[in-house]
């Protein structure tokens, strides 16, 4: 779970991942956002958000169906939660795939902040979830200030 500057992305292609997410507004995986929704909300022109989306396109993070991305623009699901609405069922996925407990670590020592939630009577789950989603809101505060 990266950032956006983490992630090595430019002002640029920051600015246009916000305005796709910003757009993104039903269950998770879904779109109808093309570039021109992006453009407006963003700000910029049509063909220089659909040279953004190409660099976004090869750093995996979006994808569309056409090669000149004159269709629809989708969220790959291993960056879903950067966005506030779908970070759940990103979770989920990833707790189900064993993801978050390589990640994260989160039996390699008796000290551990889940080894203590779970003496605390929280579950596997619970436990899980607490940490996410604290890591969440401080990766959050670093993208959004």
């Amino acid at each position: 779970m990266k950032t956006m500057i983490e992630l090595g992305l430019t002002e640029l292609e920051q600015q246009v991942l916000k305005a796709l997410i910003y757009n993104l507004y039903a269950e998770a995986g879904f779109s109808d956002v093309d570039v021109k929704d992006i453009a407006r909300d963003a700000k910029l022109k049509v063909n220089v958000v659909k040279g953004v989306i190409g660099s976004l396109t090869k750093k995996g993070i979006v994808y569309g169906y056409d090669n000149d991305f004159v269709g629809i623009i989708y969220l790959d699901d291993d960056y879903w939660y950067l966005h506030p609405e779908w970070k759940d069922e990103w979770y989920q996925r990833k707790i189900a795939e064993g993801w978050f407990r390589e990640q994260f670590g989160l039996d390699t020592s008796g000290g551990s902040l889940y080894n203590r939630l779970r003496q605390e009577g929280k579950s596997d789950k619970e436990a899980q979830m607490q940490i996410f989603d604290g890591r969440y809101t401080e990766m959050m505060k670093k993208i959004h200030g």
